[in-house]
């Protein structure tokens, strides 16, 4: 499939950077935007130059693929009517607010041989290069993701909002579920929860601590993973990392720093980096948009029929890691967990 055939359905804030996208990928034509606001919907479309659908119904038959940003709430009757056509989707993150409708977006997708890609964008952000590879588990990681209110994605919880962006990364890093999760949330506007804390435990014994919240006053995206000897810190925002690393005279030397004679602290210290540790700052700012490398991988899968690198079933399991998450907030019984794929 060379020629493909696209549309957006819902061009608020996010989707509008769809459209543009998707107007501009070579080989690919945008037929046109549906959203629930008509007076919203034309504006877009004008912009792009593609007729305005004010029942995304009637776009089913005219594309190939669709990028689904709507409200979370509308997630499933959207992304269902165009899978059970055959047509593939990208649906922006979470998948669902809801672990049934989740798995049955998967089933319907797989059944109907259509592409299934969830917007977990942070997968696409350069910094996570950094990262070293183990073959060891991470001991600890700790993520802390907030940003002032928004006054959107009120339908659902900053649980589904923003920490599930940290929950599909901890998720890959680990590859395996949660084995114990204690969590707290509350609601700080009137609404669902703002703001939530979550610890989870592996079986693997990796230790994990995120924080999300959409009621502070500067926003920040951080993660610190650590392994045994290695810390590997995270800006998502920056895109910029510093990985520290043991040497080999580090592991030659342990012990050394254990009550070293007075003399020698000064100059432990002065080797600490660079002798004893190989400290790496990177800064991978002033790359390409994040959307455009993940739309351009959505073309990619749907014309080379590949699985995406957050498919649906990754997808799911971190709905079903929020959703256990938001039942041990509201002190409700977990519904079980999956394996992470």
């Amino acid at each position: 499939m060379t020629h493909l055939r696209t549309a957006v359905i819902g061009v608020g804030h996010l989707g509008q950077h769809h459209a543009r996208i998707l107007r501009s990928l070579p080989g690919v034509e945008l037929v046109g935007v549906s959203d629930a606001n008509p007076a919203r919907c034309a504006e877009v479309a004008a912009n792009c130059g593609v007729p305005a659908f004010e029942n995304f119904r009637e776009l089913i038959d005219r594309v190939d693929a669709a990028s689904i940003v709507v409200p979370t709430s509308l997630h499933f009757e959207v992304a269902s009517e165009f899978l059970n056509a055959g047509k593939s989707v990208l649906v922006e993150k979470p998948l669902t607010a809801d672990v049934a409708q989740a798995n049955h977006l998967v089933e319907l997708a797989r059944r109907r041989g259509a592409i299934l890609q969830v917007g977990h964008i942070e997968r696409f952000n350069p910094v996570l290069h950094a990262v070293p590879q183990s073959n060891e588990p991470p001991r600890l990681i700790e993520a802390r993701r907030v940003a002032p209110y928004s006054f959107r994605s009120t339908d659902i919880s900053v649980v589904y909002d923003l920490m599930i962006h940290d929950l599909d990364i901890v998720l890959s890093l680990v590859g395996e579920p949660a084995s114990r999760i204690t969590a707290t949330a509350w609601s700080v506007f009137g609404g669902l929860e703002d703001v939530a804390t979550a610890h989870l435990s592996f079986p693997c014994g990796t230790e994990a601590h995120i924080t999300a919240s959409r009621a502070d006053v500067h926003a920040r995206r951080e993660m610190t993973i650590r392994w045994p000897c290695s810390v590997c810190q995270l800006d998502f925002a920056t895109r910029r990392s510093v990985t520290s690393v043991p040497t080999a005279a580090f592991h030659e030397s342990t012990n050394l720093f254990i009550n070293p004679p007075f003399a020698q602290m000064a100059s432990l210290r002065e080797k600490l980096r660079g002798t004893f540790f190989e400290v790496i700052e990177q800064d991978y700012s002033g790359g390409p948009e994040l959307l455009a490398l993940e739309l351009e991988q959505f073309v990619t899968c749907v014309r080379e029929h590949r699985e995406p690198l957050v498919n649906g079933v990754r997808a799911r399991d971190a709905v079903l890691l929020a959703d256990s998450i938001l039942r041990a907030a509201r002190g409700l019984a977990p519904i079980g967990l999956v394996k992470a794929a």
